[in-house]
């Protein structure tokens, strides 16, 4: 048995204890993370009307953490520094 003490505080349980009664709740979704073209970090899930905007790499992702974490699987397109785009997923099922 892991000891409270061991997990407290972990950025992985709190990220879950922050998603509970809504984890596996919503259907798998497809995320983009990405700059807009007004320089400010966007993440867009798709189907939805808008994207939500933040001013830093770091909040966005937070953000992006908990919608993915409320999903009982996600893929995530993520724009890096060099403006090539990379890919991952979490209970992602791929077709042949």
């Amino acid at each position: 048995m892991v000891k409270e003490a061991n997990v407290k505080g972990h950025p992985q349980v709190e990220l879950v204890r922050e998603a509970l009664g809504a984890i596996a709740d919503r259907l798998p979704a497809v995320f983009w993370l990405y700059i807009d073209c007004e320089g400010r970090w966007s993440v867009r899930r798709e189907g939805a009307l808008k994207e939500d905007k933040f001013g830093s790499h770091e909040a966005a992702l937070e953000f992006l953490g908990l919608e993915a974490a409320r999903c009982s699987s996600y893929r995530l397109f993520v724009q890096r520094s060099d403006g090539r785009i990379s890919e991952e997923s979490f209970n992602w099922i791929t077709t042949a």
